[in-house]
């Protein structure tokens, strides 16, 4: 990989009954989508940083990034995460949208408490 250019892969998959997952990929070296405020999705999101770091903001967090760090985005949500420096991270993502997605917001599994969740060195 060159110096300063970010490698991109991703795949998607068929839509089924109960919902489907848009894409699902990994980035190295990307500093995040550029955006000049706060962005939303129609569907859902997770991210994982394993390498590097940035921030994340949302209307009612402004949090730090490291590998370890989940980031969970919900449809329809002001948001922004990336590089806000110099700097640039490595990341997995995932996108889905789907009614079984639904439910697991109505049940507290996702949206529950902060966007940010940290799971373990990486």
């Amino acid at each position: 990989m060159q110096p300063g250019r970010a490698q991109v892969s991703h795949r998607t998959a068929p839509a089924g009954r109960l919902g489907r997952v848009r894409n699902a990929g990994r980035i190295q070296g990307g500093r995040g989508i550029p955006s000049p405020g706060l962005r939303r999705f129609d569907g859902y999101a997770l991210m994982l940083v394993f390498g590097g770091g940035g921030r994340y903001r949302d209307p009612e967090h402004d949090l730090p990034l490291h590998p370890g760090d989940l980031v969970e985005v919900l449809p329809g949500r002001p948001h922004w995460y990336g590089c806000d420096g110099p700097g640039r991270w490595d990341e997995v993502h995932l996108v889905f949208e789907g009614p079984v997605f639904d439910l697991c917001v109505r049940q507290g599994l996702l949206g529950a408490g902060s966007p940010v969740h940290h799971l373990a060195p990486v």
